[in-house]
């Protein structure tokens, strides 16, 4: 019974991988769009000066 316990738990592990690391990438991007919101409507001195230096971020 064990074994196939084991197996079943296997089984399970992978698209519970899948749908983790999906979870995942999603809040990263959201966590980016609101960085590239932010330094375009709401830019820091620091990225001003580096902006007037000819300095770009995409």
């Amino acid at each position: 019974m064990k074994t196939s316990n084991l197996f079943s738990a296997r089984a399970l592990i992978h698209p519970l991988l899948v749908a983790l690391s999906s979870v995942t990438v999603a809040a990263a991007a959201a966590d980016v769009s609101n960085i590239e919101l932010r330094r375009l409507f709401e830019p820091s001195s620091s990225e001003r000066a580096a902006e007037a230096k000819g300095e770009i971020y995409i």
